[in-house]
């Protein structure tokens, strides 16, 4: 009888460790997808093979590359607390989206993002340079010859390559002509 008891313990055991490695490789991640949640006149591409036209539900993986229109916009989720906004005649490439966050290429045009607390960190970048945050409201442009602008509407927001500041306050902008490579 105790052997039987054992036996019957021990194929409960492997079913747990069954169970738990199968939602570990084939359950439902913890959200570190980039996602459309809105979208018009908004396309994209992923390695160069087009997409065509964006909308909700689009997943985007790395490699991305999402543009809009003129009167275009696109509304990205990332996870549960990052969401990312292209306004009109702007474009951006999924550099990464993983546990460790969300980076984004601004190739051109206006990037609004919303990240709370809790979130991945999210950084949007430019030939070098970089803006990012964990718990901010900020906005990011960048123009066709080079220039590029950052505001944080709400909390702390880190510049790299962008002069002399490495932090940018809430409401408060800061606005560079220099062309990092």
């Amino acid at each position: 009888m105790r052997q039987q008891l054992q036996l019957l313990l021990l194929i409960a055991l492997v079913i747990a460790l069954a169970a738990a490695g199968y939602r570990i490789l084939f359950g439902s991640g913890p959200g570190y997808e980039l996602v459309v949640v809105s979208a018009t006149n908004a396309t994209a591409e992923v390695s160069g093979e087009s997409l065509g036209a964006i909308g909700p539900g689009t997943l985007l993986p790395v490699d991305s590359r999402v543009a809009t229109g003129e009167d275009g916009s696109a509304r990205l989720q990332y996870g549960d607390n990052a969401e990312l906004l292209l306004e009109d005649s702007s474009s951006i490439q999924v550099i990464s989206a993983d546990p460790t966050g969300l980076r984004v290429e601004l190739e051109s045009g206006t990037v609004s993002a919303r990240v709370r607390q809790g979130a991945a960190p999210l950084n949007i970048s430019n030939r070098g340079r970089s803006v990012g945050a964990t718990d901010a409201d900020f906005t990011v442009m960048v123009g066709h010859s080079g220039p590029m602008s950052a505001s944080s509407q709400r909390g702390r927001v880190s510049l790299i390559g962008m002069g002399e500041q490495g932090i940018l306050e809430p409401n408060t902008s800061v606005h560079t002509d220099q062309e990092n490579r």
